[in-house]
């Protein structure tokens, strides 16, 4: 017996209900244009961002004294709000805080279709919110078909963990080394002439100096001593003192 995951019931039981809910298109009110809906309905009132046509529209207030409108005869509603409502209804009652589509209706919300199987259903548009009481049901767009449940991803397998291997170092290719770029060719310097060898100069020869003849000194005479000089004669002193006292008289 196979058990199936509480994740997979959940897919299944939501690709049998939608295979097994209906589709319809849209009513020929939904796609009206302004003036055939004038036509259709010729009286209509705006609250907030609905808009309400019908054939008889009653406006009156409530106990607070907010205004109310109610569409009779058959009436169609248009809720401009993200994403955008539209409504057809015998009878619509629009107010400040909420709309009630009664009776046999059909309520659209982007791609799915809210019916009141009964005179005695009603659903409540509160913003874009939907509910129902009464005998109701919902349907598809035809042309939103259902797409089948895609199957749940395995979860992929943990990967063993992988020893590092020393890496091998890769070869290197050796490099051609770089043709010498050819050089221009050098002017060699000429020759510098050689010197002429001179002619061998001839040295003089020595004079020959003839020596000069040894002569033996000459015995120089002695000079003759000088003759001694005959002492002075002794002074007269008393000679002298008259001589100079007398100086006429020499």
């Amino acid at each position: 017996m196979t058990v199936l995951r509480p994740t997979a019931l959940c897919l299944l039981l939501l690709s049998l209900s939608s295979c097994a809910m209906r589709t319809m298109t849209d009513p020929d009110e939904f796609n009206m244009s302004a003036a055939q809906i004038r036509r259709v309905f010729p009286a209509s009132r705006s609250l907030g961002t609905a808009t309400l046509h019908g054939r008889t529209i009653h406006s009156s207030q409530d106990k607070r004294g907010r205004p109310y409108h109610l569409a009779a005869g058959g009436a169609l509603l248009v809720k401009n709000s993200t994403p955008r409502i539209i409504a057809k209804a015998p009878s619509i009652l629009l107010t400040a805080d909420h709309a009630q589509v009664r009776g046999r209706s059909v309520v659209k919300k982007q791609d799915r279709f809210y019916l009141g199987d009964s005179d005695h259903s009603t659903i409540t548009i509160d913003g874009v919110t939907l509910s129902t009481e009464g005998p109701g049901s919902e349907r598809l767009m035809a042309s939103a078909a259902p797409r089948p449940a895609a199957p749940q991803p395995k979860p992929a397998p943990i990967p063993a963990p992988v020893q590092n291997k020393p890496a091998r170092p890769k070869p290197v290719a050796a490099k051609p080394a770089p043709s010498p770029k050819p050089q221009p060719p050098q002017q060699q310097p000429a020759p510098a002439p050689k010197p002429k060898a001179a002619a061998p100069v001839s040295k003089p020869a020595p004079a020959k100096t003839k020596p000069a003849p040894t002569t033996s000194p000459k015995t120089q005479p002695t000079p003759p001593k000088p003759a001694s000089k005959p002492a002075p004669a002794p002074v007269d002193r008393a000679k002298l003192l008259k001589m100079m006292r007398e100086p006429g008289e020499n």
